[in-house]
Order: structure tokens, then C-alpha cells, then sequence
């Protein structure tokens, strides 16, 4: 039986921004078509959606800090 050679991918930066950038994209998008259609007013609609998107983001941010400081789940990576 022949050994399979495993290849490690990784995202370049690029490719990581423009992922987050579509997706944010795409999330805000839909929040404000579902804030619309509940409250029928534009205004409305955008002050929930840029303050429900800069509170996600901002709790994210943390989120990912707390975790980068534990250690559990993680090991080095075998060519290191």
C-alpha cells in the first residue's frame, strides 16, 4: 500500500482579509434587510445594524485574545 504524501495549506493574509471581507459583507447586508423588514424604517434599521456589527466585532476581538493566551488545543506545528 502505498504512504500518501499529506500537504499543510495555509491562508496567505490576502486571502484571509477578503474572506472576512465578503463575509462581513455579506452579514451586514443580511442584517439590514431582516432589521428592515421588522421595523419597516431605514434610520432604524442602520443604527441597530452598525451597532449590533461594531458590538460583534468589538466582543470578537476579545473572545480571540482570551483565547490566544490559552494553551489548551494547541501544538506545535510538526516542521517547526
Amino acid at each position: 500500500m502505498r504512504k500518501e504524501k499529506k500537504f499543510t495549506y495555509f491562508s496567505t493574509h490576502k486571502r484571509s482579509i477578503l474572506k472576512s471581507a465578503t463575509f462581513w459583507s455579506v452579514s451586514i447586508a443580511v442584517d439590514l434587510i431582516v432589521f428592515y423588514l421588522i421595523f419597516k424604517q431605514v434610520e432604524t434599521s442602520l443604527i441597530v445594524t452598525v451597532v449590533g456589527n461594531l458590538t460583534g466585532f468589538t466582543i470578537y476581538y476579545f473572545h480571540e485574545r482570551i483565547w490566544n493566551k490559552l494553551h489548551w488545543g494547541k501544538r506545535a506545528h510538526p516542521h517547526s
